[in-house]
């Protein structure tokens, strides 16, 4: 699991700088097709792929959280809160239609409501599983319909 987090940090940013440097210096001028779709595509990636991975660590905390009996506020909670906004304000700072705000403010309102139904860190786990199971699954079929369109 480290390996594959080690790599996404690895490839996803390389390919940023790649397709920006090769289509600003007009590299590769047959391939500026490719080139603008593998820019979307890693956008979209980095983004959707950092959201599956902030809910797979929440779930995890939450797990921790719960075999060892610690308040779920400091350990599951903060840090939920400070990846979504940090993922949120890294990725979508200059999106369209305020999708920043829209992304913090679910996290924010998914935390909340979840806090104040108290649910359990066992149930938290579930749940996020389920999140990040959902995101996972639905980035890849985004992607296929994407490519059959675009």
């Amino acid at each position: 699991m480290d390996a594959c987090g080690y790599a996404f940090m690895g490839f996803i940013p390389a390919v940023f700088l790649f397709t920006i440097f090769s289509l600003e210096y007009h590299r590769f001028p047959l391939l500026v097709q490719v080139l603008h779709r593998f820019d979307r595509y890693g956008v979209m990636f980095f983004f959707l792929g950092s959201w599956w991975q902030v809910f797979l660590i929440t779930a995890l905390r939450a797990r921790r959280a719960a075999d060892t009996g610690k308040a779920p506020l400091l350990s599951v909670w903060v840090p939920y809160l400070v990846l979504g906004v940090f993922i949120s304000a890294l990725i979508l700072w200059v999106a369209p239609f305020n999708l920043m705000w829209v992304s913090i403010f679910w996290f924010v309102a998914s935390s909340g409501l979840l806090i104040a139904i108290r649910i359990s860190a066992d149930k938290v786990c579930k749940v996020f599983m389920f999140l990040a199971l959902v995101v996972l699954v639905g980035e890849n079929i985004l992607f296929v319909v994407l490519d059959a369109i675009v």
